[in-house]
């Protein structure tokens, strides 16, 4: 009678052990169902509080809502262009744009291939009106006159939001605009200027009677369409608890890129259309512009990194 007891008492106690195993497993199961998954393997937020605190995949020290936004954000054109290797790059792309056009020992490979092609075909296909008023009047301006009206509508706006920040930001823009980066009625800015006078290069016509080379209306319009996404509409997307914010800052950052490479190819072929630039002015004018909307990002990216230190 004792072993029947026994045995029954340690079949009762095992029983409870693989009960209690199997509610166990049960509530860890229903535990890690309830609790949030990050997708991001770098930030990812604690639960339980209303407002989240970002932290690191680790669960180390929580990061600033700030830095989580920069990071979502960098797979951008800003984070390219803020780049100082794009500056190194945009100087070369133009220094062989020059050597190649300019310099008499050079192959010419540009003007033999690109340039005389382009100009015969405009002088046989396009009329002088569609050449004076749609080419060179209203395809090459689209941009630029765009571009200003953004400059300042985001310049107003970042003000208003930033304060003295804001006043930083868009007078550094405008400082690179008449440096060298802007439309000037009646001239150019000062170093496209002086590159013209040093390379004294020819138009393609007689429509105009100054230098051609580099392009200043592709410089004109890379340099401000490029500004305008990189440095004065993004800081207006950051809402560290704005859903719509989010999106507007989704929305800026995917269409970036493609508008700046729109607003570059259309300025440049307003230009050959309209016979007032060599092919190759435009793209020497393109990577001077894209050198100088760099420039201006480091230059306020150092300012922002400088404001939260």
């Amino acid at each position: 009678m004792r072993s029947c007891a026994w045995s029954l008492s340690s079949k009762h106690t095992v029983c409870l052990r693989v009960q209690t195993l199997v509610s166990l497993g049960a509530t860890r199961r229903l535990v890690r169902k309830r609790q949030p998954f990050s997708k991001s393997p770098l930030v990812s937020c604690s639960a339980g509080q209303g407002n989240s605190t970002p932290t690191t995949s680790s669960g180390s020290a929580p990061l600033p809502a700030s830095v989580t936004n920069l990071e979502a954000a960098s797979v951008t054109m800003t984070a390219l262009v803020s780049r100082p290797g794009f500056v190194l790059a945009a100087a070369v792309g133009f220094c062989v744009i020059a050597f190649d056009v300019n310099n008499p020992a050079s192959l010419h490979f540009l003007p033999h291939n690109i340039d005389q092609p382009a100009h015969a075909w405009v002088k046989a296909n396009l009329p002088t009106p569609i050449k004076n008023l749609v080419a060179e009047k209203l395809v090459s301006d689209l941009f630029i006159t765009g571009g200003i009206a953004g400059w300042v509508l985001a310049g107003a706006a970042g003000i208003s939001k930033s304060g003295w920040n804001g006043i930083k930001r868009l007078a550094i823009a405008l400082l690179l605009y008449v440096f060298g980066g802007g439309s000037i009625q009646h001239g150019d800015p000062f170093v496209v200027n002086q590159l013209k006078t040093h390379f004294q290069r020819l138009r393609p016509s007689d429509i105009l009677n100054t230098y051609a080379f580099p392009s200043g209306h592709t410089t004109a319009a890379v340099f401000i369409m490029g500004t305008l996404l990189c440095v004065l509409l993004p800081p207006l997307t950051i809402n560290n608890d704005s859903t719509k914010n989010s999106r507007l800052q989704t929305v800026v950052t995917s269409a970036a890129l493609p508008l700046w490479v729109v607003a570059t190819v259309t300025t440049a072929t307003g230009r050959v259309l309209g016979d007032a630039h060599w092919v190759s002015d435009t793209m020497a004018g393109a990577c001077l512009g894209a050198g100088l909307v760099s420039v201006t990002t480091i230059l306020c990216s150092k300012l922002a990194a400088d404001v939260k230190q």
